[in-house]
């Protein structure tokens, strides 16, 4: 274990189960001034590599380095101190001193293991706020940060009135410094003379607040985490209060969404509502482009083809459908399309081998080849005779219906004098029978 002392010193020992308690003891490093906090974590992809946190009232210092086998060195964390000798280890400096130090993180739980990850956020207690941000163990090296998206959360600030008889007795706002902070996935909670509040991480608002019930004579002590049990606990010196805390991301999937963080919104609302509440609430916002990218992430291509459609846009109720893989939307949403951009539906049709034709049938009904008759090159073509050699010829398609309607199309299109085209395509139909 690593210990870090209040005069600044950082001592190195292994805890044993017998009379002497302490073995093994290393002293490393400068004195630091000040109270400290300290605590170390494992790089998750080397077995060998380490990092120290390790913060005053006014530094938050990381130590990067290898560390070495007790039994073989008789020391873990000799070489990682030394590797910083002489050299400046990475830190930050905030102003100003509260004369303490308070560093906490966030790990999520791990049911295979049943033991918590590595953390993921943390947060500093300083004079000048709340310096917190997210951990990322990657390929650093010594001098390197773990330190992503940092940021400085004011404290809230208490709003008293002025005393009366003053030149200006109007309400004015005081800093109000916590005790003692920790940290859940998504709220900092922060420990007062005679209250806690929780700030959200995402939006810093205090979204929860409450008295603690003090007897005459009790104070606050420490504001403590059960890493294994994730429970949180609020210590007097007389009591302790558990703080229970359910279902803390149940608006999460909304500050998401108004981030237009729409992969993140997904995954918390997936957890909590049903597809129908999530889009109605979208909708009720006239939010049109995030509820259709909602859907399609959703899987409801349906509600997508049937916007765009009822809007008219023909091309992206069909580039809609070519980003799905059911065959029965373009049997559903074929006939209309067909009516009103039948080149581009046949086109789409054409690109999709899946499709039955038998089951096309019901749209090609509904075109009406006037649309595209003299249209250039195949826009201009009659599109169910083109779909339909298309499947006959490239798709080898038997199907007797297809066969019979597209024969019945060739005949009512041959004009007197002009019947070449019936009559290729009954003669190959004779030869492909022989």
């Amino acid at each position: 274990m690593l210990i870090a002392s209040r005069q600044g010193h950082v001592f190195e020992a292994e805890l044993q189960p017998t009379d002497e308690f302490f073995k093994r003891e290393e002293k490393y490093f400068r004195q630091l001034a000040g109270r400290q906090c300290i605590r170390f974590e494992q790089f998750p992809a080397s077995a060998k590599k380490y990092i120290v946190f390790l913060s005053t009232a006014t530094r938050l210092y990381q130590f990067i380095g290898q560390v070495t086998d007790v039994e073989v060195a008789g020391s873990m964390f000799t070489e990682l101190f030394r590797a910083h000798e002489g050299q400046n280890a990475n830190f930050q400096e905030m102003p100003g001193s509260l004369g303490r130090s308070e560093l906490q993180f966030w790990s999520p739980f791990v049911q295979a293991t049943g033991y918590p990850s590595v953390p993921k956020t943390f947060t500093w207690l300083t004079a000048a706020g709340l310096y917190c941000g997210d951990l990322t163990f990657g390929n650093q090296t010594s001098g390197d940060s773990v330190i992503n998206n940092a940021q400085l959360v004011p404290y809230p600030r208490t709003v008293e009135a002025s005393s009366p008889g003053t030149a200006a007795e109007t309400p004015y706002a005081t800093i109000d410094i916590p005790l003692a902070v920790n940290v859940t996935e998504f709220h900092y909670l922060m420990l007062f003379e005679s209250s806690i509040k929780a700030l959200s991480i995402l939006t810093s608002d205090i979204i929860y607040e409450e008295n603690i019930p003090l007897e005459f004579g009790e104070f606050v002590i420490g504001l403590f985490v059960d890493r294994i049990k994730s429970t949180y606990w609020v210590s007097t010196n007389l009591a302790l209060y558990e703080l229970i805390i359910t279902e803390e991301d149940r608006n999460v999937w909304r500050i998401y969404l108004d981030r237009k963080a729409y992969d993140a919104a997904l995954s918390h609302a997936k957890e909590r509502l049903d597809l129908n509440t999530t889009s109605n609430i979208i909708a009720s916002h006239g939010r049109t482009e995030e509820l259709l990218y909602f859907l399609e992430l959703m899987g409801d291509y349906e509600k997508v083809v049937t916007h765009w459609l009822q809007q008219r846009d023909w091309p992206k109720a069909l580039g809609t459908l070519a980003r799905q893989n059911s065959v029965s939307l373009y049997y559903k949403f074929s006939p209309g399309l067909m009516e009103h951009a039948p080149f581009e539906t046949v086109n789409a049709w054409i690109r999709q081998p899946n499709l039955n034709s038998r089951n096309l049938i019901p749209a090609l009904l509904r075109y009406d080849a006037s649309r595209t008759a003299g249209e250039p090159g195949a826009e201009g073509q009659n599109q169910a005779i083109r779909y339909l050699t298309y499947v006959t010829r490239n798709l080898a398609n038997t199907d007797t219906a297809v066969h019979n309607y597209l024969l019945s199309l060739y005949i009512a299109q041959a004009r007197p004098n002009d019947e070449d085209v019936l009559l290729q395509f009954l003669q190959s139909h004779v030869m492909a029978s022989l």
